[in-house]
């Protein structure tokens, strides 16, 4: 089982960090800045994240994934390098109208929506999926093409 330690951030909270990355990070003062730990080297902000797994710079750009969506988990088993778009397509669901992500109540028809959107090329295109009864079904029918777009990434709707 591997160790993990915790490092102080302000507001009261604290970071998971594995063990080997605990001397490098203790050393610093670490802020909170959107609820992902930082610190200000000169003029630039770093990411705790960024000291731990390397991001680069250029062409197809990655980002750092929380697989249990805790920014403040920073034990590299928690950590996964991904592309932008698989990136937001793991991404939590926004509250809106429904529980679901991808569903909202379309009051006009008094039926639920359910669309989906992804980037390709620097553009977002966006899919309707249709109207339903049951915000269930609209769920179902998300997940379907949540997984058809991303595929292992996809976020998928807990029914």
């Amino acid at each position: 089982m591997k160790k993990y330690k915790k490092i102080k951030l302000t507001q009261g909270k604290f970071a998971i960090v594995d063990e080997q990355d605990y001397p490098l990070l203790s050393r610093h003062n670490w802020s909170l800045n959107n609820g992902n730990p930082c610190k200000n080297f000169s003029r630039h902000q770093i990411l705790m994240s960024h000291l731990i797994v390397p991001i680069t710079r250029g062409g197809n750009t990655k980002r750092i994934y929380f697989k249990n969506h805790n920014p403040l988990d920073l034990r590299k088993e928690n950590m996964e390098m991904r592309a932008h778009a698989e990136h937001s397509a793991g991404q939590l669901p926004r509250i809106k109208t429904s529980k679901y992500k991808g569903v909202c109540w379309a009051k006009r028809d008094k039926l639920w929506e359910c669309t989906i959107s992804k980037r390709y090329k620097g553009k977002r295109k966006k899919y309707f999926l249709g109207y339903f009864r049951s915000e269930r079904k609209a769920a179902e029918v998300y997940n379907g093409k949540a997984y058809e777009l991303f595929g292992e990434y996809a976020y998928q709707n807990k029914i």
